[in-house]
Order: structure tokens, then C-alpha cells, then sequence
């Protein structure tokens, strides 16, 4: 717009960016992509597409197609490749859609990749056109089918996939075996809903405004239906356990907010009841805010509404009055829990809250929005005051439970014993050289395995015939299976496998348990068989026992000492992060304080925008040259006249006669016509210049916030890195299936050989796959599918549905269903006898009745 008014000073580069000057030879190709890739990665992305009518994708277009030669594919083509690849983390959100649309341009040349695919033994660096396609590939978007369908997508795949170069080879394959993912590689949900089996990669965790509006796609079980003929790829596989997983809380929060926008329908009264009791009146919007030392990343600040006090006198202090009402209602807003704001029907933006800490003092609560888009859309709330009526909903769903198994799902590049997991079949482990004597001794004898010198047990251990077959078998198979029902002992028997496999001092034990209390249980009884304490680290400090709190990872932190290289890392990250959130905190001031109202007091960020893109205007605003250094032009408040005070005449509508007296010669035809504008003209112009400058602040805002919480993350991972030392010590790590998914990096770095999991029946199968680790050679299930199935929130999910979805169907169960090798133990050793021959008409007709002494009935207590 100001470029059309009066005329604009750029460089050759910018205008044959904007398409000013068409691209017609090599030098201005290499020169347009040159700006291109010394820009910053975000803005030019968005720029390409968006800017003067999406001009820049054209002249994108004409350098790719100008030059076709070696000499232009090895350097500039290259150049622009390298850049996309290298900055592909930074674009999320809403510009993803800029990105693939900037990549399907350049797919688009076709005479290009003709030309690359000829000439493919002189290309440096192919694998950056393999990744362009796989990117293509992985995108979900409406360009998929063509990508896939394009002649050039298998030829480069087939020439890629026969490289000698490791990292073309495997981006080939992967091209390949997209290509030949199952039939046509495409569900059809609807007409209008297609997907491709490996987009779930490219799906945040996290809900957003669409996810509670539209319906997703939900595909039927892998393993039922007609689906169970079908060739079955890891992608697929793992594109149904993320999405039935996904939609299991998505579709929670989805029900809730229809109950929210129609409280009155009668099947949905007491859910939307439920829902309007956690409703909070927002009062203010406080703005951006950070906290360096407990690790928060950029976040809001938001003030609710004074709550309506239960309480008959009210004469009692106010902020006592405040401070009761939040220490009696912890359950609400509680930190994790997920919350959207919301006006009138208008869902505005959702996040979870980040700390409450300050409810009960200044009704005040941080609140952690997950697109950075909708920090810049409540910056903008705040400064045109549009506060009013906007809601604060709680919903009640746990997404912070679902999101760690989410996240880990998306980073899995294939399944973990695709054998077994995928095909139900078994397979054996080669004899172990320290155990083998001890199996096959135990497997012929009777004895009591406290005779046994080599295992340093505290008590007597004597092994029934099911359960001596049930060790043995566990150390015989990459993946065992031991069932029992209640009180046969299960877990006594994973106690003693443990047990047995530390005598193998290369071996690392990772003890896998759903609940809290399981696992405390399980770990106590490992160390009243001898293990010691300090080859146990238990993950986790929620609900730790008293027995295994000293095991305890967060006890160990308060222990230890930082060596004078973590301090100096420390100081150095913290020095970073506070530089950064004063950048952040600077252009928020910055942004909030540009509106009409207060333009006259932003002298200085007009000045330096304007001195950018129109100096001829920004020199209307400076100082008057007077031509005689004897004499000084005095403004109207008797201070020696400078561009600010032109800046403030000029907004206040003083005319070209009032200021001409300002200057001693001649003015310049542009400096005249700014004069001669009227009020509306001005208004106009200002308005645009403030338009501009947002835009340009919203990018600018976003890499800040960016970087900023990037280095957050980079100090929670030193911070880490005692942590994986501390474990590194240990032969045994505990945790449930919720913490072995949130610390998927501590798990990594233990290297554990074996896994245990504890109550498997009731886990969900993609907890058990989030759980085991690279190194991980053998898996040891424990658990009774006949009693409770996993728990899930959406019945339409649910095996019993009959909606072939089988979310809440364990690993455990499908695998003893498909008749899978597994050890059932016949004897139980807890319940009275009359309640045993109830359980064994009921359900177990294998069960045996008790052995144990009468003292020892219901000897331990039920929880």
C-alpha cells in the first residue's frame, strides 16, 4: 500500500522476491533464491505463499525452471533444498500448510526433476530430493494423490532406494514402501475424508478448535473384520493405535463442549452440569509471562472473577475467603488439567493450565496454550479490551495422562517385535551363558530355591509345577506370557524371573507396572528376596511407599552434587533464557502499546519501520535542516524542534501551512503530500502502517517465543542429564506405563535387556509399545485378561460396542486369543476355599483349591 502511494526504495533482491522484476536468466534465479535462504526460515515460508497474491510462488517457479543444468542443481537448487531441510522443525502450526505448499511447488517442476532423475550419478546430495518427496508423502494434505501418483515419485524412489549412500538408500525405501503401503495406501471414511496410513506422524497430540468440531477418522481394529486380510505394515498398525487413542480423550473433551453449547439435551444433563460447575468468569487477561526458574515455557497470565463464597458470614476477610475456597476445591484447575477459553459459543483457544500456585492469593492462573498463534490472538484480545464475557472452561477429561503415549507413538518409526506383536508368532532366545544352568536346573528339580548359593535369597522360595514352567519359559522366549488368576501368584513369579536374570551381570531389569501402588508393591517384594536397594531406581515420586521412597529417583536428586561443568552449562542456558525472555517481554510491550491511540508515543517503532520500507517518508519525520548553524527551530512546547514533534504534529492533523514555517528551504514534493493529507487520509495510512508492523511482529514474536522455549527445553534436559547418570548406576528401574512414555529418554539410556509388565491385562496395547525400549531383548507379561480390561472413557470404542474399534482389548489378551504360547497358573494361595469354588464355577474350571495354611487367608488386606 505505501509502495503504491509514494513510491518505495527496495533492493533488486526484495522486489524480484515480490515479483516486481520477473525472473528471466540464471543471475537473478540464484539471486532470488539467495534472499530466500538467508531470510528467516518462518516469515519467508508464509511470504511465498501469502504475499501479493501468492506472486513469490510464481517468480519460485521461473528461477527452478531458468536454469536447468548440473551446475544450477548442484549449487542453488541445492542450496534451497538444504534450507527447507535444515529449518523443517521450525514450521508448525498452521504454517505446515505453507510448507508443503512451497515443497509441491518445486515438486511441480517437472521438466526439473526429469532432469535430476536423468542425470541422477552427478547429483550431490539426492537424498534432499528424496526428502522433498517423502515429506510430500508423509503430508496427509489434498497434493498426496499426485505426489504418489507422479511416474518421477517411483523412479526417484527406485534410484534412490539402489544408492550406495546410506541415507538415500533408506529415504528411497521408505519412498517405496509408502508407495506400496496396502492397496492404494488410502482409506475412504467418506467422500470427503482420505488419508494416507503414515499422516498420523504429522497430527498433533494436542486438541485443537477443528478436532472438537469435526469428526475424525477412526479406523476399525487391524486384527477384526475385513481389515485382518490385509497386509499388515508397521505404519498401519500404528496409524490405528494412535488414532483410536487420540480420539479416546479427544472425543471426551468433543462431548463436553456440545454438552457446554447445549446443557439442556437429557441424555447430557449430567455431564453438562459437571462441565458448568468447572465455568470460570474471566476477569482480565494479563498478558505474556514466563518463569525461567521452574522451567515454563512462554504462557499467559489469567485473572478470573472473584468465586461466589458458601458462607454465611460473610464479614470474614476476603482474601481469607479466597485462600479457603482454592485449598477446598484442589481438584480444580488443577495443574495439567485442560481448559479452553471460550466466548459466548466461540471456542477461542485451548491449553492446560501451568501453575495455580497464585489462586489462592490473587485468583491468578497460568495457562499454557499449545499453538503459539493463540498467544498472539489473546495479545490482540488484551490490547482492543475484548475480555468481556469470556469464559475459562475446565474440562474433565486427563489429556496430560493420554499425551506422553501419543507423543511417543508419533516418533515410532516401526514396531518394537513386529513379530510377535503384529503376527502372533513366537520365537525363542539362544541359550544365555550365565543362566542356562540355573534354568535347566531349576526345570528338573524340586529344590528349594534357597539352596541355591548364586541367588542370596532372604527367605524360602518354593516353586509350584505351573510356576517353575512359567520362569522357564520366560527365559526361553523373546516374548512370555504368564496368566494367572487371582492369587496364584503372578507377581511372585515375575519377582523371582527378575531376581534370576540380574545374576547375568550384563542384564538390566525394566519393571513396567500401570499403578503406582503395583509397582511400590512389586518393588518391595524384590527387596524382601535380597535385591538391594542399590541396584533399584524407581521413576516417578507420585504415591512412592515409604519401603521404596529411598529407591527413589527425586530422593537421589536431593542428594547429589552438580560438578563445576554442569554449573557453568547452568549459568550459561540461564544467562541465554533471561536475554531471551527480555526480547520476548520487549516486543509484547512493544506490540500492546502500538494502537491509534498510542501512536503518537511510538515515535521510534514508525521511525525504524518506516526507514526500512519507505525512507523517502521516514525523512518526512526528522529534524529540519535550518541551513544556519546560528539559528534553532523551537517546537510549540519551547524545546528545540525534532522528528518527534513532527511525528506528533502530523498525527494530531496539523496542516502543510502550520508546518511550513518549519522549514527554511524548499520541501520535497514527497514531504508535501504527506502534509496535504486530510484527517481520514492519515487515519488510513496509519492504520496500514500498523497492519504491517503487526505482521511483521507475529513472525518476529513467534521465533522469540520459540527460541525461548527451546532453550527451556535445553535446560530440563542438562538438568536430565544427572538423572540418566544416576540410572546408568542401576540394574533395576520401576515405573508405571504413564512414566515410562513421559521419560522415554531415561528408559532409552537405562539399556535395559528385559522388560516386565506387571497387571498386562488391564494395560492398553499401545502403552505396552510405548514402553519397551531399543534395547530391550526380552518381554515378560504378566497379568489375567478375564478379570479387568484396560479402561478407556468412550464406550463406542470398546470391544463390547461391537464397533470393531477393540481399544480397551490388551496386547495380552489378543495374543492369548490368537492362541498365542502362554503359561497359566492353576493354584491359588489366597482366597478360603468356598470363595475359591465360587471363582473356579465362575470362571477359572483349571483353578485349584488353596494350599496355604489357614492363618494365611485374606492375610494381606484388599485395596
Amino acid at each position: 500500500m505505501i509502495g503504491k502511494k509514494f513510491g518505495t526504495s527496495m533492493s533488486v533482491e526484495l522486489k524480484l522476491f515480490k515479483g516486481i522484476i520477473p525472473i528471466v536468466n540464471s543471475h537473478q534465479a540464484m539471486k532470488f533464491i539467495d534472499f530466500i535462504t538467508q531470510s528467516n526460515p518462518i516469515k519467508v515460508v508464509s511470504d511465498l505463499v501469502t504475499l501479493n497474491d501468492g506472486k513469490p510462488l510464481v517468480q519460485l517457479q521461473s528461477a527452478l525452471l531458468v536454469d536447468v543444468s548440473i551446475r544450477f542443481i548442484n549449487g542453488s537448487f541445492k542450496k534451497l533444498l538444504m534450507f527447507l531441510h535444515d529449518n523443517r522443525s521450525l514450521i508448525e502450526g498452521e504454517r505446515q500448510n505453507y510448507f508443503y505448499r512451497v515443497l509441491y511447488e518445486i515438486f511441480n517442476c517437472q521438466s526439473l526433476l526429469e532432469f535430476v532423475t536423468e542425470n541422477f550419478m552427478k547429483i550431490q546430495d539426492s537424498y534432499l530430493v528424496g526428502w522433498l518427496i517423502l515429506e510430500l508423502l508423509k503430508s496427509g494434505q489434498e497434493i498426496y494423490a499426485s505426489v504418489k501418483n507422479s511416474e518421477e515419485t517411483l523412479r526417484l524412489g527406485n534410484l534412490l532406494g539402489s544408492s550406495i549412500d546410506e541415507k538415500s538408500k533408506r529415504i528411497g525405501n521408505s519412498i517405496l514402501n509408502m508407495l506400496n503401503d496396502v492397496p492404494n495406501d488410502l482409506l475412504t471414511v467418506n467422500e470427503n475424508q482420505k488419508y494416507s496410513y503414515s499422516e498420523f506422524r504429522s497430527m498433533s497430540a494436542a486438541p485443537s478448535i477443528s478436532d472438537l468440531k469435526d469428526l475424525p477418522v477412526v479406523p476399525k481394529s487391524v486384527f477384526t473384520g475385513p481389515e485382518k486380510d490385509k497386509k499388515l505394515e508397521d505404519n498401519r498398525y500404528l496409524d490405528w493405535q494412535y488414532r483410536i487413542l487420540r480420539e479416546d480423550v479427544h472425543g471426551t473433551i468433543r462431548e463436553e463442549w456440545l454438552c457446554y453449547l447445549n446443557p439442556k439435551t437429557p441424555s447430557e444433563k449430567k455431564i453438562a452440569s459437571k462441565l458448568r460447575a468447572r465455568t470460570f468468569i474471566v476477569e482480565d487477561i494479563l498478558g505474556v509471562s514466563y518463569n525461567t526458574k521452574k522451567r515454563h515455557p512462554v504462557h499467559m497470565k489469567i485473572k478470573l472473577s472473584q468465586p461466589k463464597f458458601n458462607t454465611k458470614n460473610m464479614k470474614e476477610n476476603k482474601k481469607k475467603l479466597l485462600k479457603k475456597y482454592w485449598d477446598e476445591n484442589q481438584r480444580l484447575l488443577t495443574v495439567d488439567s485442560l481448559v479452553a477459553l471460550v466466548k459466548g459459543k466461540n471456542l477461542l483457544c485451548i491449553g492446560s493450565v501451568l501453575d495455580r500456585s497464585e489462586l489462592s492469593a490473587k485468583n491468578v492462573v497460568r495457562v499454557y496454550f499449545f499453538q503459539t498463534s493463540d498467544i498472539l490472538k489473546l495479545c490482540n484480545f488484551t490490547i482492543d479490551n475484548e475480555t468481556k464475557d469470556v469464559r475459562l472452561v475446565q474440562f474433565s477429561a486427563s489429556f496430560f495422562a493420554y499425551k506422553p503415549f501419543l507423543e511417543k507413538l508419533r516418533t515410532l518409526s516401526d514396531v518394537p517385535f513386529p513379530d510377535e506383536i503384529i503376527h502372533s508368532v513366537s520365537r525363542h532366545v539362544e541359550n544365555n551363558d550365565f543362566l542356562h544352568p540355573i534354568i535347566e536346573f531349576i526345570k528338573t528339580s524340586d529344590l528349594n530355591m534357597q539352596e541355591l548359593d548364586c541367588m542370596n535369597l532372604k527367605k524360602p522360595i518354593i516353586l509350584n509345577e505351573k510356576q517353575r514352567e512359567a520362569v522357564v519359559n520366560s527365559f526361553s522366549m523373546k516374548m512370555s506370557l504368564i496368566q494367572g488368576p487371582p492369587g496364584t501368584g503372578k507377581s511372585y513369579c515375575g519377582t523371582i524371573i527378575a531376581k534370576i536374570a540380574l545374576l547375568d551381570p550384563r542384564c538390566k531389569v525394566l519393571c513396567v507396572c500401570y499403578t503406582n501402588h503395583a509397582l511400590d508393591q512389586y518393588l518391595e517384594n524384590l527387596l524382601d528376596i535380597g535385591v538391594s536397594e542399590n541396584d533399584i531406581v524407581r521413576i516417578g515420586f507420585a504415591k512412592v511407599s515409604d519401603r521404596v521412597k529411598s529407591c527413589s529417583l527425586f530422593e537421589s536428586r536431593n542428594r547429589k552434587s552438580y560438578d563445576p561443568s554442569f554449573n557453568r552449562q547452568y549459568a550459561s542456558l540461564m544467562s541465554l533464557s533471561d536475554s531471551q525472555e527480555n526480547a520476548v517481554s520487549s516486543k509484547y510491550s512493544r506490540h500492546i502499546n502500538l494502537t491509534e491511540k498510542n501512536a503518537k508515543n511510538q515515535y521510534w517503532t514508525f521511525k525504524n519501520y518506516l526507514n526500512i520500507v519507505n525512507p523517502e517518508i521516514s525523512d518526512v519525520f526528522k529534524e529540519p535542516d535550518v541551513g544556519n548553524g546560528n539559528f534553532m527551530m523551537i517546537a510549540k512546547d519551547g524545546k528545540k524542534l525534532n522528528g518527534r514533534h513532527l511525528w506528533e504534529y502530523w498525527i494530531d492533523g496539523m496542516s502543510l501551512d502550520e508546518v511550513y514555517k518549519f522549514y527554511s528551504d524548499e520541501m520535497s514534493m514527497e514531504t508535501m503530500k504527506v502534509w496535504c493529507m486530510n484527517g481520514e487520509k492519515r487515519l488510513e495510512l496509519l492504520r496500514s502502517w500498523i497492519n504491517e508492523i503487526n505482521n511483521e511482529f507475529e513472525l518476529d514474536f513467534g521465533n522469540k517465543i520459540l527460541e525461548y522455549n527451546n532453550t527451556i527445553e535445553m535446560l530440563k534436559e542438562l538438568c536430565g542429564e544427572s538423572d540418566i547418570r544416576e540410572i546408568r548406576s542401576k540394574r533395576i528401574m520401576g515405573c508405571t506405563t504413564t512414566g515410562a512414555a513421559k521419560n522415554s529418554h531415561l528408559v532409552e539410556a537405562f539399556d535395559a535387556n528385559v522388560l516386565i509388565l506387571e497387571e498386562a491385562g488391564e494395560v492398553l496395547e499401545s502403552h505396552v509399545v510405548t514402553s519397551i525400549s531399543k534395547s530391550c531383548k526380552q518381554i515378560i507379561m504378566i497379568g489375567d485378561h478375564k478379570q479387568l480390561r484396560p479402561k478407556i472413557n468412550l464406550y463406542n470404542l470398546s470391544v463390547e460396542s461391537g464397533n470393531g474399534h477393540d481399544l480397551n482389548k490388551s496386547l495380552f489378551e489378543r495374543l492369548v486369543s490368537n492362541d498365542y504360547p502362554h503359561v497359566c497358573l492353576d493354584t491359588q494361595h489366597r482366597m478360603r476355599p468356598e470363595i475359591s469354588e465360587c471363582v473356579r464355577l465362575l470362571t477359572y474350571p483349571e483353578l485349584k483349591g488353596t494350599l496355604a495354611p489357614r492363618g494365611n487367608w485374606l492375610s494381606r488386606p484388599t485395596q
